[in-house]
């Protein structure tokens, strides 16, 4: 990955391995007067991921890193200009 100059986002200086949750935490701070604590509690649950729905998530990027990793890349094919 590469981030542009101005850009606010930064390259990953490492990749989760594709074998369970990610060991990291995320906030979410949800601010006003008068919230239903458990309907907040209840749509942000129906939005995580079942371990299952990860499972088949992190299978098939497996799978197209090994593919990436038995086919590698032509650019003869791609980009004509890098041709010896």
């Amino acid at each position: 990955m590469v981030s542009q100059e101005s850009s606010q986002f930064l390259p990953l200086e490492a990749v989760e391995p594709l074998t369970s949750r990610p060991n990291r935490i995320s906030h979410l701070v949800v601010q006003g007067k008068a919230l239903d604590h458990a309907a907040i509690q209840s749509t942000i649950n129906d939005c995580l991921l079942t371990d299952d729905v990860l499972e088949m998530q992190q299978a098939q990027l497996r799978q197209q890193q090994q593919d990436l990793q038995l086919c590698p890349l032509n650019l003869d094919l791609i980009c004509p200009q890098f041709q010896n």
